[in-house]
């Protein structure tokens, strides 16, 4: 009865691949057995051994690099301890976190209509903006602030290189210390809400951009924002696009007549 088996034979018995057995050997995870006169890899009780430990502990959710720490050092009871205690936390971690995903999807399956936007977690933007009192401004109308989520949500979700959440935040640090000059933008927004349902050509759309314009040219950090804009984004047609599917058309309508007379009149300025 021969009590050394070559590499396929152990890979067999183990229940894995040559190429992980391989791998093992090459990462230190397991060593370099004899070898037989002819050069083959022989194996036997001792690698049978070490290979069942590997295979226990990585049912237990451990990485190689943790396993070979801590059978690395077989005398160590210590170093087991603090990373089982360590993937325990971990895993808790792990457990919250799918509680919460499910707890969402049954309220979202609860719901007559299924809107996996409006489901999906705040955009990062738009909880830094939350935490900087940039949403206090929707408190009215939730329906806009709704609105807002989603137009960040399309910036954050994609990769357009765009620089919004810095400009985002450039702006919420100022109103911050310009208080006069949020409550402006708050009277906008209370008009906008207004003018949503509108048709997109009624006197009032138009209207409203031009003393939208006329308050952004009184607030300097508007102008310099422009300045700072660099060439035409190759994604922009797409973004507005997308962006002008969350609007309704006087919204869409309200915000081309915006971007025109910035163009208008920024534009021009800095031409001089």
């Amino acid at each position: 009865m021969k009590s050394r088996i070559q590499i396929g034979e152990f890979a067999r018995l183990t229940g894995i691949t040559v190429k992980t057995v391989l791998h093992y050997h090459k990462i230190g995870l397991m060593a370099e057995p004899e070898r037989s006169p002819g050069g083959y890899r022989l194996y036997g009780p001792q690698e049978l051994n070490r290979m069942q430990m590997i295979k226990r502990l990585k049912s237990l959710g451990l990485s190689l690099d943790q396993i070979k720490g801590i059978i690395g050092e077989p005398e160590d009871n210590k170093s087991m301890r603090s990373v089982l205690e360590s993937l325990h936390n971990e895993l808790l971690v792990q457990i919250e976190v799918l509680q919460k995903r499910v707890e969402k999807i049954r309220n979202l399956l609860n719901e007559e209509t299924l809107n996996l936007i409006e489901a999906h977690d705040d955009p990062p933007t738009f909880r830094m903006m939350t935490e900087k009192g940039w949403t206090e401004q929707y408190k009215n109308h939730p329906e806009l602030m709704e609105q807002e989520r989603q137009i960040l949500a399309v910036l954050d979700d994609f990769e357009w290189g765009l620089d919004h959440q810095d400009i985002y935040r450039e702006m919420a640090e100022y109103f911050q210390s310009h208080p006069q000059h949020y409550q402006l933008l708050m009277d906008c927004n209370e008009r906008l809400a207004a003018i949503a349902d509108l048709p997109e050509d009624a006197p009032e759309v138009e209207e409203l951009a031009r003393d939208s314009i006329a308050i952004l040219k009184g607030i300097p950090l508007f102008e310099e924002l422009f300045k700072k804009k660099g060439p035409q984004n190759p994604f922009e047609p797409l973004i507005n696009e997308m962006l002008n599917g969350l609007m309704t058309p006087a919204q869409v309508r309200y915000c081309r007549l915006c971007q025109q007379y910035v163009e208008d009149q920024w534009g021009k300025s800095n031409e001089k």
